[in-house]
C-alpha cells in the first residue's frame, strides 16, 4: 500500500512539472524546423564590387617572363610595349590575362594627316593566354584607348581589379577600370569607365564595356565662374538574375557646383551654388551583353 502511494505522488509531480514547462520557442530550434520571414523581412542579397569613396584593390602583377613570350605570339616587338601601362593577372591554373599597351604605328615625315605633333599611334589590346607558353587564346582591342601621343585625350594604364567576379555558375569575370581626361585652361573633364570580360570557352566575351563609372566635367564662364558636375557610382551585384546572369544594381551620385572661381579657391561655400541628385539603376544581361545608354551621363550640365 505504501508503495502505491509512492508512485501515485511521483506520478502526480511528474504530471505538474510538465504543466509548468514553457514551450519551446520555435526560433529556438536549430536544424530542424526553418522560420520562414514574413515576404515584407526578405532582403535582396548585393556584393559589393565597386565604390568610389574606397580605395579600389587592383593587381600589381606583371610577368615581364610571360609578357615577352606573348609579344612573340602577337608579333609584337617586346621594345615597343609600353610596360607602364601594361598589367596582368592569373585567371585561372591555365590562363593568365593581360592589358597590353603598345605603339602600333611610329610617327615618321610624309604620312599623309598626321602631323608631327600627333606623335606615335598607340593601341591596347586585352589578351587571354596559356600561362606556361603564352599562347593566345583569344584577343581584343579596346578602340576606345587607341590614341595618338599627343593628342588632348590622355588615356592612363587599364587597371585590372584583383577580385574576380561570378556572374553566374559557369562564367568568371575580369573588372578593368580607365581613366581619361582633358586639361585645359577653362575646361576641365575626366571620365573613369568599368567594363567586365570573361573567358567563354576560347572566346573573349564583353559583358560591360566602358561604362562610365566617374565623371567629372569643368567650365569656365567668361573666365570668372566655374560650373562643374560630378558622377560618382556604386556597383553591386544582385542575386536577382535575366538570361542566367546576375543583374548589376547601380548607385549614381551626381553634384553641381557654380561659383566664383575666386570662391572655390577660398572656400567659400556659402556663396557656391551647390546641387545634388541620386539615383539608380539596375543594368541586365540581354543576351549578349548588359546593356545600358552610353549619351545618358550628367544631371545638370546637359551640354556635356
Amino acid at each position: 500500500m505504501k508503495n502505491q502511494i509512492l508512485t501515485i505522488v511521483t506520478l502526480l509531480f511528474l504530471i505538474s512539472c510538465g504543466k509548468s514547462e514553457k514551450p519551446i520557442e520555435p526560433e529556438k530550434i536549430q536544424d530542424s524546423v526553418v522560420i520562414t520571414p514574413k515576404e515584407s523581412e526578405i532582403k535582396e542579397v548585393e556584393t559589393p564590387i565597386y565604390n568610389y569613396e574606397k580605395d579600389s584593390d587592383f593587381s600589381k602583377e606583371l610577368d615581364l617572363v610571360l609578357l615577352s613570350k606573348v609579344a612573340t605570339n602577337l608579333k609584337i616587338k617586346y621594345e615597343d610595349i609600353e610596360t607602364n601601362k601594361t598589367s596582368s593577372i592569373v585567371y585561372s591554373d591555365e590562363t593568365a590575362f593581360f592589358t597590353i599597351t603598345y605603339v602600333a604605328k611610329k610617327w615618321k615625315e610624309g604620312i599623309e594627316n598626321w602631323e608631327e605633333n600627333d606623335g606615335d599611334y598607340l593601341e591596347r589590346i586585352y589578351v587571354f593566354v596559356n600561362k606556361s607558353n603564352g599562347r593566345i587564346i583569344d584577343k581584343v582591342l579596346d578602340d576606345e584607348s587607341c590614341v595618338y601621343e599627343n593628342e588632348a585625350l590622355k588615356v592612363e594604364k587599364t587597371e585590372i581589379f584583383k577580385k574576380l567576379i561570378k556572374l553566374n555558375e559557369n562564367i568568371t569575370g575580369i573588372m578593368l577600370s580607365t581613366l581619361y581626361y582633358v586639361s585645359a585652361h577653362d575646361v576641365g573633364y575626366d571620365e573613369t569607365k568599368f567594363s567586365i570580360l570573361a573567358l567563354d570557352g576560347n572566346k573573349i566575351i564583353k559583358l560591360v564595356y566602358a561604362y562610365p563609372i566617374q565623371i567629372e566635367n569643368s567650365d569656365s564662364l567668361d573666365g570668372d565662374v566655374l560650373e562643374k558636375e560630378t558622377r560618382n557610382s556604386t556597383i553591386s551585384i544582385s542575386d536577382s538574375a535575366t538570361n542566367g546572369f546576375f543583374d548589376l544594381k547601380i548607385s549614381k551620385f551626381f553634384k553641381y557646383e557654380k561659383g566664383k572661381i575666386t570662391d572655390f579657391e577660398n572656400e567659400n561655400n556659402d556663396k557656391i551654388i551647390h546641387k545634388n541628385k541620386k539615383e539608380s539603376q539596375v543594368l541586365k544581361f540581354n543576351g549578349k551583353i548588359y546593356l545600358f545608354n552610353s549619351e545618358d551621363r550628367l544631371r545638370f550640365l546637359t551640354n556635356y
